[in-house]
């Protein structure tokens, strides 16, 4: 690990089915237009149920430069 920005858009996405296919599990974008121009989502900070898929634009600005944390992590 090393100081980097933060990824400006990215999508976080799921399986349940152990691997064999992935689906969109929620969007990270730095404004309200990003998340509408590559999710076509508008940003919404919590989902209503457990399979709605929200934008929110938390986590997501390129700055801080440094100190930024990027965790990746696998569920089975």
């Amino acid at each position: 690990m090393a100081n980097s920005p933060r990824p400006g858009v990215w999508a976080l996405e799921r399986s349940t089915d152990k691997g064999q296919t992935w689906q969109p599990w929620q969007y990270f974008a730095g404004s309200e237009a990003e998340c509408k121009l590559f999710f076509n989502v508008s940003v919404k900070q919590t989902p209503q149920t457990d399979e709605e898929i929200i934008c929110t634009n938390e986590f997501s600005k390129i700055v801080p430069l440094e100190g930024a944390e990027v965790c990746y992590f696998r569920l089975i």
